[in-house]
């Protein structure tokens, strides 16, 4: 009774590992897929406001994959906790202001109205 209970503590533990993998590969992928290409495929260049909305939204995703990456690796190396409150307190600075950017457009294309 006591080996079975090893091995499926053993089978529980590499399981974990391999979702620990497959999760950290997932967030990689998603921040360097956001990062090099356009969120959304669309072109906006003609238009300065949209552009400007456009890149905002990109750069608050990509923060956000930034924070998973560092969520998950924090576990296993505990000094990037602090890395992780540095960008915690840049991203609630920098967030409403990217934000602040985006209901301007509205104005100015009269979309909704």
């Amino acid at each position: 009774m006591q080996k079975v209970l090893g091995y499926l503590i053993s089978g529980v533990k590499v399981l974990d590992k391999i979702a620990y993998c497959i999760l950290f590969l997932n967030i990689l992928f998603l921040f360097f897929a956001v990062f090099r290409f356009d969120l959304f495929g669309t072109d906006v260049s003609k238009y300065t406001n949209l552009n400007l909305a456009k890149k905002n939204i990109d750069i608050i995703f990509n923060l956000l994959c930034l924070q998973s990456v560092l969520f998950v690796l924090k576990n296993k190396y505990p000094k990037i906790v602090n890395i992780e409150i540095v960008l915690w307190i840049l991203m609630f600075l920098l967030i409403p202001y990217f934000i602040y950017q985006i209901p301007s457009i509205q104005q100015a294309y009269n979309f909704g109205a």
